[in-house]
Order: C-alpha cells, then structure tokens, then sequence
C-alpha cells in the first residue's frame, strides 16, 4: 500500500505572508486617501515631489471604482487570498481541489488589476504612489507562487479550474456570503469624497437647500470673467486654477458644491493660470504640457456661451483627450468646432490667458490653486472652512433693507400697516473746523525818524525895572 504524499506547507504559508503584507499596504493607501479628501493639511509619507507622490494619485479619478476607494477594493482581495490560504495551509492532501482554482483565480486578478493600475500611473496620473508600487510587487510574487503551489501537488491549471467549476453548486452559499460582503461594504463604506460640506454647519438664513448646477446663475462681469452664483454677492470667491492640477480639481468641485447650498450669496470667479512652459514664464520645464491648450480652449468655449459645461468637462476629461482631438470632443458640448479651433489659435486668447496669470503675479501667488476670498488672499491650496462658515457669519449679521408691502385697496392700508421699526437717528458727522491758514505779519517799513531842526534860543528880553512894581514879569506880546 502506497503512502499518501503530504502537501508542502511552505508555499501556502508564504500565500499567507504575502497577504498580510498586501493587507498592511492597502491599509496604509486608504487613510492616505481619507486623508487627502477630508484634511486639507494632509501630507503622506511618501510625498517626495510631483512625480513621486501617494496624495496626488489618490486625487486622481483611478482613485475610486465603481463607488469605493482602488484600495478598499485591494484590501477585500487580500482578505480573500489570506482567507483561501489559511485553508490551504491545513489541508492534508495534494489532490486537485477548489482551492487550487481559488488560489489561482485570485492571484491571477490581482496580478492583472496591478498590471492595469501600473500603467494608469505612468501614462495618465503621470505620479508614482510608492504604497501602491509596493501592493504591484505582492501581487506579482503572489502569482509566482500559486503556480508553484500546483507544481508542488502536481495539479496543473486547467484541472484546478475543472475542480473549481464543479464546486460552484456546492459553494453557492459561501459565494453569496462572500457577495453580500462586498455589496454591503460598498454601500455601508463612507463617501467622504463626495460629501465635503457634511457637518459643517452653514448659516441657514444664506444656505438653503441645494440646487442643481442648471439652476445657479453664471455670467460674465465688465472684464470678461467667468462668474457662478449670486446676481447680487455678498461672498465672493476668486479662483486661480490649473486644468491638469488635480489639487484644482479636488478644490473648484467642493467650492461648486458649497456654491449649490449659498448659490444666493457666494459667487465663484474662474481665472487661469496653467503650470505650463509654454505660455507661463515662471515654468522653465514641461510640467502641465496642455495646461495652457486647455485654459485657452475654456476661454474660447466662453466665447460662445459655453464657458461652465467646458470647464466640467476639461476637468475631468482634458488630460486624457489626445491635443489632437480636443477640438473635435468640445464639439460634443454643442460648440462650433471651426469657431473654436480659430479662436484657441488667436493672439486674443493668449492675451487673456496672459492677462490671468499677471493677475496671479501680482498676488505673488506661489502656485495653484490660489484663492481670494473677499479680497483676503489664501496661499495654501485651500480655503479653509472654518474661514468660510466665519464670513458667512459676518455677513449674516450684515442688516438687509426690507421693503414695506403696498397695500392694493386704500379702505384696507390700516388693516395692512405694520409698525414701524423705531430706526435710532442717523448721529451727525463730527467736522473738525477747518484750520485757517496762519499768515504772517507784514513787517512795517522801517522810516528813520526826521531831524527835527534846531532852532537858536531867542535872547531874553530885558525891561527896566519900574518904581510902582520892580518885580511883576514883563507882559506877553
């Protein structure tokens, strides 16, 4: 009688190893992307610069698929590999079993969604998220060893898979389980990347309900620039922005959705300011190559009417649209494409994109996106809340005129009259009086006093003396 062989445990226990460490890696990854949707001040360990940055792939739109972070997903993989290992560490034959084709299945879809993501970050992110590099290298070895798992049982690929297939009646319950597992963290898992403004506690006499974007006023002021929100603002908000930032991005669509709850009292200003050598002076390498294409294809899209939808539109869209091609996608927009290509090409555009980014000089501003709320300007890439929400406050405090209501019919104005508010008297102004303007004396001149003429003394006269009075004066003549 022939003795069983034994399974190897080793390789089933580097399966597990391997998990763990994918599971401390998508772990890592997922509050680097809490991190970056919920604190501004947020910077991961692995920021090293443009290129090198975890923050700026989990801004990127490959960050959340089909409604949960990429790492949430990743995370749930390795818990399924960790799971499938643990069992196959404890088996105790080498025959082809279900968990040969689980083994594989798995690896085999976490080899390729790191295949696929690996190549989003070189082509389209255009950063390297060291954490998630990590996560591709688990899954690569994670593949290499599977296959030697079925080497060492002597169990080839196609007959796992024929083991796997005839499990699936039997399994059924474990795979709705493992069913409504996924489908109840997708719904239960937060979506703190959607809801910025949840909390955060809005004046209710300026913040109402929220608004579709089709029912907030836009427009254009007297210098051409794009607005969005009050007719008559109380807030106003100046953005300075990059169409492939993604820091951009992430800040203009929580302003926009602040803007659908205060749309009567915040308005939001658009102006650009591509990260692009080839119109911006202070970039003295490529960095944003269409940086400056799109912001002129904006401002030409706003030309004909279309500014809003075409600034949505390059923001999620303009960095993977071919240059070539851009043109032609706008035209989707209702845009005239002829008009459009004639305008992007025009010095008028490059004068307005120019007219822009000396604006941004001038606020010695050191990068995007720049901010400027009621004249305060921001540097930090954001505005933060507790800004906000203090300046709301102010301007709630801020008394409005009211208007009296007309009565219609004149028998019925007492009915209608209100009281009066007593309205404290208007104090005057104090003027300080006006100086007068010290004038010197005029010197008097100076008159040397005149001679007077010296007049020789008459000589006494001398009368003889009388008998009757010999001392009485003589008489005057």
């Amino acid at each position: 009688m022939s003795k069983e062989k034994t399974p190897s445990k080793g390789p089933w226990i580097t399966i597990v190893i391997l998990a763990l460490i994918g599971l401390g890696l998508t772990a890592y990854l997922i509050h680097i992307h809490i991190g970056v949707h919920t604190n501004p001040n947020f910077t991961a360990s692995c920021d090293a610069s443009k290129t090198v940055s975890c923050s700026r792939v989990a801004l990127s739109s490959y960050a959340v698929m089909a409604g949960l972070p990429t790492a949430v997903w990743g995370l749930m993989g390795y818990l399924f590999v960790l799971f499938v290992g643990l069992l196959g560490w404890r088996r105790r034959s080498t025959d082809a079993s279900p968990l040969h084709g689980m083994l594989f299945v798995l690896t085999a879809c976490c080899f390729a969604a790191g295949l696929f993501f690996a190549y989003i970050s070189f082509t389209e992110v255009k950063a390297i998220c060291p954490q998630c590099m990590g996560t591709y290298v688990v899954n690569l070895v994670l593949l290499a060893v599977a296959i030697v798992v079925l080497r060492g049982d002597n169990v080839s690929i196609g007959a796992s898979m024929r083991a796997l297939f005839q499990w699936l009646p039997r399994g059924f319950p474990v795979l709705l389980v493992a069913g409504i597992l996924v489908v109840t963290t997708a719904i239960a898992y937060p979506k703190y990347w959607k809801a910025v403004w949840k909390g955060v506690k809005l004046p209710k006499g300026l913040c109402t309900a929220s608004v579709s974007d089709s029912q907030i006023p836009h427009g254009e002021n007297s210098q051409n620039h794009h607005w969005m929100g009050a007719k008559k603002p109380r807030v106003t908000i100046v953005e300075f922005a990059d169409y492939e930032c993604p820091y951009c991005k992430k800040a203009h669509f929580e302003l926009r959705s602040l803007l659908r709850k205060c749309s009567k009292v915040i308005r939001l200003y658009h102006r650009h300011y591509p990260l692009d050598h080839r119109c911006n002076p202070r970039i003295n390498r490529p960095f944003h190559k269409k940086a400056c294409l799109l912001a002129k294809a904006a401002y030409c899209a706003g030309k004909q009417g279309k500014f809003w939808p075409a600034n949505d539109f390059l923001y999620q869209k303009g960095k993977k649209i071919p240059s070539a091609r851009l043109v032609e996608e706008m035209t989707k927009l209702g845009l005239k494409g002829d008009q459009l290509h004639a305008c992007i090409q025009s010095k008028e555009a490059r004068a307005a994109i120019n007219k822009d980014m000396a604006a941004g000089r001038s606020h010695k501003m050191q990068g995007t996106p720049f901010f400027i709320m009621n004249h305060v300007p921001y540097h930090k890439g954001y505005i933060p809340k507790e800004s906000i929400v203090k300046t709301l406050e102010q301007v709630t405090t801020t008394p409005t005129p009211r208007t009296q209501p007309k009565a219609t019919n004149p028998k019925k104005v007492r009915a209608l009259a209100t009281p009066r508010r007593a309205v404290a008297p208007t104090p005057r102004r104090a003027v300080a009086p006006t100086p007068r303007r010290a004038v010197a004396p005029t010197p008097r001149r100076a008159v040397a006093p005149t001679p007077r003429r010296a007049v020789a003394p008459k000589p006494p006269t001398f009368r003889p003396l009388t008998p009757a009075n010999p001392l009485a004066p003589a008489p005057r003549r």
